[in-house]
């Protein structure tokens, strides 16, 4: 922002890497929603909000089925959650040093095999392998997205395009919460639900992996113009 390092206050005219515009930059937000970068983004996060708000919801209630105690599965999403908060910040500084979509690609992959684990795996060792590899990739999708989003679009409609890959996001999660509870009620096991959010993190992993950061990325037009 002009200042220099440290707190000093003196403003100096320099050429700084972070630049308030992205190459997809619009006048108008409005003008974003014609292109792809914005979609891939949102459909990702769709199915994020799809394979954690369904979980949160149904996670214990699939352990009681499996004839898991409560609190073995209380014990389980607590370790996933602490887990969480360290990957979330690992994928931060990772972040910092490679592409961006290729780690966001890798996270929902990697959580595809966390629901493939479930249905797979007898439930006493599934519910510790889930906890694990999900919670390693359960938030991390949250930077990320939130980041490349800044690097290509910009931070003067930061909000609002941010804003809706969280309301995709949310409306995955709502959707996905009621669907898992009626399969259940219908078929009497989680068996398909977590098949099909296995599924859709495969979809949202190649969708990701298709961003061409490295053509509408400001981290990667700067280095360009060195």
């Amino acid at each position: 922002i002009g200042l220099k390092p440290d707190g000093g206050k003196k403003i100096i005219q320099q050429n700084t890497p972070y630049v308030d515009k992205g190459i997809l930059v619009k006048k108008d937000w409005k003008d974003s929603l014609k292109t792809w970068p914005l979609w891939q983004l949102s459909a990702g996060y769709f199915v994020c909000g799809i394979t954690t708000s369904s979980m949160g919801v149904h996670y214990v209630r699939w352990a009681v089925s499996e004839d898991i105690s409560i609190s073995s599965a209380a014990w389980a999403f607590g370790v996933l959650s602490a887990i969480n908060a360290c990957a979330v910040v690992l994928v931060g500084i990772f972040s910092d040093r490679l592409e961006r979509k290729k780690i966001l690609g890798i996270v929902y992959l990697v959580r595809s095999s966390a629901f493939l684990s479930l249905i797979l795996f007898p439930s006493s060792q599934a519910i510790w392998m889930f906890a694990f590899i999900g919670g390693a990739s359960w938030l991390a999708t949250v930077p990320l997205t939130s980041s490349l989003t800044a690097d290509i679009y910009g931070i003067r409609h930061l909000g609002i395009l941010f804003g809706l890959a969280t309301m995709s996001h949310q409306i995955g999660g709502a959707l996905a919460t009621y669907l898992f509870g009626y399969a259940f009620d219908y078929f009497g096991n989680y068996d398909i639900p977590f098949a099909f959010a296995a599924l859709t993190c495969v979809g949202a992993g190649i969708v990701s992996l298709a961003i061409k950061e490295k053509r509408y990325s400001t981290r990667y037009a700067y280095s360009r113009n060195l």
